[in-house]
């Protein structure tokens, strides 16, 4: 996710005018708002993101894990070849105005994000301008080889 964000975020600060700065605006629920039960960080903790770059590019799996560690899902904690592996930590900050955001931190690059609910686990990860980054399937106590589908 680190590589999408960083590449959209250049896009949209090099080229102001362009489709990348001007995609499509949020819908759905907000997550996060002040009173908001459950919590974005119970909303998001213990949940696979199977998640989908804005546009239908680059795909991932990153567990959520209880107290902020992010796990690559690649094929499996148990998969010799490709296990899962920490790339970074997550929390929930408040911004102005109490709403939440959550932010992930991959070693130095840090990234944060409104979170909308559309239904049925499926969530859209939004700049705090409300532009779509990403939309993610939340799939909660993911097991097996390939909960995501797409690997």
């Amino acid at each position: 996710m680190r590589r999408i964000v960083g590449t959209l975020v250049l896009l949209m600060s090099l080229f102001p005018g362009s489709q990348a700065a001007q995609a499509q605006s949020c819908t759905g629920d907000r997550i996060g708002e002040p009173g908001d039960t459950p919590t974005l960080e119970d909303f998001l903790s213990g949940n696979l993101a199977c998640g989908t770059e804005a546009g239908g590019g680059d795909r991932w799996q990153e567990e959520h894990r209880p107290g902020g560690d992010l796990f690559e899902r690649a094929r499996g904690p148990n998969d010799p070849v490709d296990p899962s592996r920490l790339v970074g930590t997550w929390r929930t900050e408040s911004e102005t105005g109490g709403n939440e955001l959550v932010c992930y931190d991959y070693g130095g690059s840090e990234f944060c994000f409104r979170l909308y609910d559309n239904g049925g686990g499926n969530v859209t990860y939004c700049t705090v301008g409300d532009v779509v980054v990403a939309t993610a399937r939340l799939v909660p106590n993911a097991s097996g080889a390939n909960p995501c589908g797409f690997l």
